[in-house]
């Protein structure tokens, strides 16, 4: 790179995706030869690297045949900022959804099973669904939910950031319809978390998941989470709250990528 080469700059590079399927390209557009090509030169040509998931940090040293440079993990951080976290109640269970419409959506319809077992097994419990309202979206869950037989059990919150950060520390499990293997690039499982919010992920992963999340029952069977009840929330809880204090924090974030950035790049002002 002619950049480096006559600057003596240094180059990062954050790869947020690798894969994309959806606009502007629909179709696999870093699937084909050309943008694998122009892929696997960026990550070597960086003289650090930082992605967001153990998943994409494999596919990376693959895809390079392992010539990069070095490159860490860090994930993404909450897109709420905690107002208040309140003791969360001991008798009434609450399932939270959260994101844009049809993400909750999706999360619906991804655990759609589970939620029909959890709330016939917590018949006080309730599944909140928090966000930017829609009227279409917000219809189909009402739909489901009727047809499911917990339309009683739904409540919606929307508004400022302030009223959904109440809403999401009242919430014991938060489900999401993202893959297990990708959490830590959705800033909506990182939201749960901080807030105290088991997150409750889609599929199976190839590698051990270090982290206090689960995973729904797939609709065609296949092995089964436990129901969430209260008490597996509180048996989570304290590794939910070290899991999001050492790693999901913005604090802590800030803290790991400057510590990479030194020791790869060196101060802000050598790299401005």
């Amino acid at each position: 790179m002619d950049w480096k080469r006559s600057t003596g700059g240094k180059l990062v590079v954050m790869f947020h995706e690798l894969f994309a399927i959806t606009n502007p390209w629909r179709k696999t557009f870093w699937r084909s030869p050309r943008s694998i090509a122009c892929f696997s030169r960026t990550a070597k040509l960086a003289d650090c690297w930082i992605t967001s998931n153990e998943k994409y940090y494999g596919q990376i040293r693959i895809i390079t045949r392992g010539r990069v440079g070095e490159g860490v993990v860090i994930p993404v951080g909450s897109n709420i900022e905690v107002a208040s976290q309140p003791e969360k109640s001991y008798s009434a269970l609450t399932v939270g959804i959260f994101g844009l419409p049809a993400t909750r959506v999706a999360a619906v319809e991804a655990h759609r099973d589970l939620i029909v077992s959890t709330v016939r097994n917590e018949p006080t419990s309730r599944v909140l669904a928090m966000g930017q309202p829609s009227a279409h979206n917000d219809d189909r869950i009402r739909k489901i939910a009727a047809i499911d037989g917990w339309e009683s059990q739904l409540t919606f919150a929307s508004g400022s950031d302030r009223v959904i950060s109440e809403a999401l520390s009242e919430c014991h499990f938060g489900l999401v319809a993202t893959n297990i293997d990708y959490l830590g690039k959705s800033g909506v499982c990182a939201a749960l978390a901080v807030h105290g919010a088991v997150p409750v992920a889609v599929g199976r992963s190839n590698t051990q998941v270090k982290h206090p999340v689960l995973t729904s029952p797939s609709p065609g069977g296949g092995a089964v989470t436990p129901l969430l009840t209260l008490d597996a929330y509180f048996g989570m809880k304290e590794r939910l709250s070290e899991w999001a204090f050492s790693e999901l924090s913005w604090t802590s974030i800030a803290k790991s990528w400057n510590n990479h950035l030194l020791k790869h790049v060196g101060s802000a002002r050598e790299t401005s």
